[in-house]
């Protein structure tokens, strides 16, 4: 799948260095595309199927698209977004398709996310900053060949790239959810069903399954070690109520935005805390700093904004090289040459070492993962 779909891209005339968007449901042609658009040179670009036909258009030109790959049921969204459509229904297998090897500073993705000016901005990933991020995941997570992930988040968030690449990078299997949603009290059917190791999925719909748990529905989860929240905070309360009912189940906080490549701390949650679920330390090599208005560093236990530099730093906000200016700012701490985003979070170190997430700097709010501008 992924040589021919490579294949087709050359013969369309889509050069390497452009930028394909995938209009896709869910199924194995969501992960199929995206190593087929980095075998072909180019870079991958998630689009939801679900978002509104003024909306794709907007991140379509913001994206550059050259080229949209659909399906049977997205062809007709995907007229007018780009000079290629490519239908995954006419693309013929071949193993000896191009197999373009990426210069790190190459764009590997663009995902859009809503940020400080509420409307959809293109955040280009190169493939150095996600080939690292994906290696300390995988580490982090413990993530090995016999490990069952599920793949729950739309392939239009960063967290996506997170539930499949270190997984297949590890020779795991991943197993997709479908374009239906799940309520909540069938995940531990779910999980028994497909001998599931490690799921992720955000702490508004975790919750919702926490406070479902008996018994019964607790025994469905012997089989999972590792469960990954994100996105938003962990309530504490909820935590502990989850903890007493599986406790043999490994929790992650995880914490990140898209200017920093999915994940950027995490923090294991063996204990449940009196009051804040922390949201950790450094993954991979990112470096963390919490300063106060003049970008001093603060005390432990201040509060302060979070900046986040390393390899894994986002190039920028693709075509606004003002806000990418504002958000992406040279290191005074680190290396020369080296950038730190603003995050806009506001956060604090415990005496243990961990971050505390205490709130934003501006008026922005996450609902269910989502980026929203009151």
């Amino acid at each position: 799948m992924t040589g021919g779909l490579a294949a087709a891209l050359r013969e369309a005339g889509v050069e390497p260095g452009g930028a394909v968007g995938v209009l896709l449901r869910r199924g194995p042609w969501s992960v199929a595309a995206v190593e087929g658009i980095w075998r072909a040179g180019c870079a991958y670009v998630p689009l939801d199927p679900e978002l509104p036909a003024e909306r794709l258009r907007y991140m379509a030109r913001q994206a550059r698209l050259a080229c949209v790959l659909t399906d049977a049921a997205t062809a007709a969204a995907a007229d007018g977004l780009a000079p290629v459509l490519l239908n995954t229904g006419a693309v013929v297998p071949d193993a000896d398709g191009p197999r373009h090897r990426p210069h790190p500073r190459e764009l590997a993705h663009v995902i859009f996310t809503s940020g400080s000016t509420g409307r959809p901005k293109a955040v280009g990933v190169e493939h150095a900053a996600l080939a690292s991020h994906v290696a300390a995941a995988r580490e982090r997570l413990g993530i090995t060949p016999a490990d069952r992930v599920l793949a729950f988040a739309s392939f239009s968030f960063d967290a996506s790239l997170d539930q499949v690449l270190p997984a297949l990078t590890t020779g795991a299997r991943v197993v997709i959810r479908p374009d239906e949603p799940w309520l909540p009290t069938q995940v531990p059917e779910i999980v028994q069903r497909h001998g599931l190791t490690v799921v992720n999925v955000p702490p508004t719909y975790w919750a919702e399954l926490t406070l479902s748990l008996d018994r019964r529905l607790a025994a469905g989860l012997r089989g999972l070690r590792l469960l990954v929240l994100g996105g938003e905070s962990v309530p504490p309360d909820t935590l502990a109520a989850w903890r007493a009912a599986v406790p043999h189940v490994r929790v992650c906080n995880a914490y990140g935005p898209t200017e920093t490549t999915v994940t950027a701390t995490t923090y294991d949650a063996d204990d449940p805390p009196a009051h804040t679920v922390p949201i950790g330390r450094p993954l991979g090599e990112r470096r963390v700093y919490v300063v106060d208005g003049d970008g001093e560093p603060v005390p432990v236990g201040v509060g302060g904004e979070l900046l986040i530099g390393g390899t894994e730093v986002a190039r920028g906000y693709l075509g606004m090289p003002a806000l990418t200016a504002d958000r992406f700012v040279p290191d005074p701490f680190g290396p020369p040459g080296g950038r730190l985003y603003r995050t806009g979070d506001i956060v604090r170190w415990t005496a243990s070492g961990e971050l505390e997430f205490l709130g934003r700097r501006d008026d922005q709010v996450k609902i269910r993962g989502f980026r929203i501008e009151l």
